[in-house]
Order: structure tokens, then C-alpha cells, then sequence
């Protein structure tokens, strides 16, 4: 399952993606997300597009076309289930993201 959230026109985040475990790792993922994108395309083609990954997730992100970004912005997450979850999952995308930067800064100066 997947479904996109916002205002239809500007912006939208992608939010929800699961697969059962038990069907896992047979493409349907990307199917899932590619559904999103065409529907994003046919309705509203000029809305800004994000979503927060964890490291395994971020391989069928970016074969679909997204990119890691530093954004400066905050996140509170006190009282959800799954806290501390969230949070290493929050630092684990906040090193990832540095990492990627410094390395298309070191290739940026080669």
C-alpha cells in the first residue's frame, strides 16, 4: 500500500508504503510507487514531491528517480509508537544524507 498526501497542486509527500513481509521482494514496491508517481504526473505534474526513507528503502526511492536532500527542517516525534524507532531511523537519514552530500562535494572539487 502507498498513499500521497498535501494539497494537490503544490505539494505532496508520499507516506504509508508497506508490503506485507510475505510478498516482499517480488517488485511490488516499485509497483506500488510507480502508481503513485503516474498519478502524480496525470494530476497535478508540477507539485513538489517528498518522503522520508530508512536506509532500506532508499535503494527503490532513487531507482524511481528520488535524490537524498538536506532540508532544514524538524520533526516531533514525542509520543508515537515506535519512538525511539523513529528517531534512530531519523539519524540514520540524517548521516546518510551528510554522507551523500560530502561525497558530491569531494566530486564536485576532483
Amino acid at each position: 500500500m502507498g498513499r500521497m498526501v498535501g494539497d494537490g497542486q503544490l505539494s505532496l509527500l508520499i507516506v504509508d508504503m508497506a508490503v506485507d513481509p510475505a510478498h516482499q521482494r517480488k517488485g511490488l514496491g516499485g509497483v506500488v510507487l510507480q502508481t503513485l508517481l503516474d498519478w502524480k504526473q496525470q494530476h497535478c505534474p508540477h507539485a513538489y514531491l517528498c518522503l522520508l526513507a530508512d536506509p532500506p528503502g532508499m535503494k527503490l526511492y532513487a531507482r524511481h528517480g528520488f535524490e537524498p536532500s538536506i532540508e532544514q527542517g524538524m520533526t516531533h516525534f514525542s509520543g508515537f509508537v515506535g519512538d525511539s524507532r523513529r528517531r534512530k531511523a531519523a539519524a540514520a537519514e540524517a548521516a546518510a544524507a551528510e554522507a551523500a552530500a560530502a561525497e558530491a562535494a569531494a566530486a564536485a572539487q576532483a
